[in-house]
């Protein structure tokens, strides 16, 4: 069953995704601090720890925000979303796989696993229609 509320949640998926790492490069931007120390549990060490910060995670999550809201875009052209679907799938994947070397991390980090994981799947498995049709 691939029907037009199904298309709408994969696209409200798409969107969410976007907002949500469009949020974690305004954290970054506005309090480096915080979005370091407080979400990840990292010390930033010195311009070289606050560069290297800036560089990964604020450029990764602006590369992901505008992927995600051009796969929203080009929505019919299914690998677009699927690509970076796939990617929040496998760090939700190692999440698990760091929990089995590590221990089970801060619940901000279970809340994460498991919104990745489940929207991931889900997105995923909801196929776009072809050509712009609604079922």
């Amino acid at each position: 069953m691939n029907t037009s509320s199904l298309q709408w949640l994969r696209k409200a998926i798409l969107v969410a995704n976007g907002l949500t790492f469009l949020g974690c490069a305004l954290c970054t931007v506005v309090n480096i601090e915080w979005a370091s120390g407080t979400m990840y549990g990292y010390t930033l060490n010195g311009t070289g720890g606050h560069n290297e910060f800036v560089a990964v995670y604020l450029g990764m999550w602006l590369g992901l925000t505008i992927g995600f809201f051009r796969a929203l875009r080009h929505y019919h052209q299914a690998m677009v979303g699927d690509v970076l679907l796939t990617l929040v799938l496998l760090q939700g994947l190692a999440r698990i796989y760091a929990i089995a070397l590590y221990g089970v991390p801060p619940r901000h980090f279970l809340l994460f696993l498991v919104a990745e994981t489940l929207s991931s799947a889900i997105g995923l498995a909801i196929r776009p229609l072809p050509g712009g049709a609604t079922s």
